[in-house]
């Protein structure tokens, strides 16, 4: 399961379970540089070659008087 973490630091994590729900990983950070908690709605998929794509959307400061510009961002990842 991919998440936004919406608690410091700002990123996003994701959990594994590998029998279908009935107990989770640790967490694992995909990333933590986002600048506020306005972040996440991750969606994934499994690439051909088994690493594991995610988008989702992301704040990180950039100057501007928002605290930082929104955008659609992504990571690529292996699990295990």
């Amino acid at each position: 399961m991919i998440f936004g973490r919406r608690h410091p630091p700002f990123g996003m994590g994701l959990i594994v379970s590998e029998d279908d729900g009935a107990t989770w990983s640790a967490e694992a950070v995909i990333r933590a540089d986002a600048s506020d908690a306005d972040l996440g709605y991750g969606v994934a998929t499994e690439l051909d070659d088994g690493r594991i794509f995610t988008a989702y959307y992301y704040m990180q400061e950039d100057g501007n008087s928002f605290g930082g510009s929104r955008h659609i961002a992504g990571s690529v990842f292996r699990l295990g």
